[in-house]
């Protein structure tokens, strides 16, 4: 998966890839270019940015246009939405391949739990309603199941002009980001 999100980033930014990743990242990257989230999942299990950079580029954070693009797109920047919310997070991502790590703790395989908890923790605190659901046996693409339900359930809720629900005070402490 990281393979293919560096891609599409590099591509969104402009941003040339050879400056940073070695010999085997350029291959993985011209070949995620075109495979769908399953197909470049499955081709490259367990992926880390790691595995794709130059020695002198230890962390996406020490490559200085990657940074830029992390800040950039970090929803953490952009402020509390005005409306409702309904977020929903799997937590197996070793179904995806990444199993969960020690220091940051489990994510879907695309999403790291602990982060999302955060961001959904400054939302609340903001005065954003939100409706946080984790499913702790679900990978990205197995929650879209769950959520499917839940969240046609919340949506028409909505719709109907049901007042709105939140479990802000129950959403786990999170990750600092």
């Amino acid at each position: 998966m990281v393979g293919l999100a560096l891609t599409a980033l590099g591509d969104a930014y402009d941003i040339d890839f050879s400056q940073y990743f070695n010999d085997d990242g350029m291959a993985v990257a011209n070949d995620v270019r075109d495979l769908s989230i399953v197909d470049s999942v499955a081709r490259y299990p367990g992926l880390h940015w790691s595995d794709l950079a130059k020695p002198e580029y230890p962390t996406p954070q020490d490559a200085p246009e990657v940074k830029a693009v992390i800040d950039d797109i970090n929803m953490g920047n952009w402020g509390s939405p005005r409306i409702p919310m309904f977020v929903f997070q799997g937590a197996a991502g070793w179904i995806e391949g990444t199993p969960a790590s020690p220091s940051v703790g489990p994510g879907d395989g695309i999403m790291v739990a602990k982060d999302v908890r955060t961001l959904v923790r400054q939302y609340c605190e903001a005065g954003t309603q939100v409706e946080y659901r984790e499913y702790p046996f679900a990978g990205h693409v197995i929650a879209a199941v769950p959520w499917a339900v839940e969240g046609y359930l919340w949506l028409e809720g909505r719709i109907r002009g049901t007042p709105t629900t939140n479990n802000c005070a129950t959403v786990p402490q999170g990750n600092e980001l």
